[in-house]
């Protein structure tokens, strides 16, 4: 058996990786190119996002501007997103990751996770276009 010691600010998510016990969570957030520096600034690391909030490529941008500006580097951050509930079949998980990154600005996550057990209908997107024109990806309303 192996023991991890972490700092009690952190929990471990698998023997090689740590994760940020607190995070920013961007769901209805208005301006993430005011609020992401400011919280990267105050110290999170954990940034919550998903399809589903539509602001993923506001948040990315944001997320970029302070990644350009050397305040953190990408391996300090640990971003969250979730797949959303149209791209559940196998075929369709690597759309919705490619959009989230895309979106995102990204080139990996560190943690993807099913945003709600249920499967909706397909949405057919396009990846590599950020933003989405309408909420059709979200069938929860």
């Amino acid at each position: 058996s192996q023991t991890v010691m972490v700092p009690s600010s952190t929990c471990v998510s698998t023997i090689s990786e740590i994760m940020p016990k607190i995070g920013l969570g961007t769901y209805l957030l208005q301006n993430p190119a005011e609020v992401i520096p400011r919280a990267i600034e105050l110290g999170y690391r954990r940034i919550d996002c998903a399809p589903v909030y539509f602001n993923e490529d506001k948040v990315g941008d944001a997320m970029q501007k302070v990644l350009e500006s050397k305040t953190v580097k990408r391996d300090d951050l640990f971003i969250v997103s979730k797949l959303a509930s149209p791209f559940h079949r196998r075929e369709h998980v690597s759309i919705g990751l490619r959009k989230t990154l895309t979106d995102l600005r990204l080139e990996y996550l560190d943690l993807y996770l099913v945003h709600w057990p249920v499967a909706f209908e397909y949405v057919d997107i396009d990846p590599t276009v950020r933003g989405y024109k309408n909420e059709d990806i979200d069938d929860s309303r």
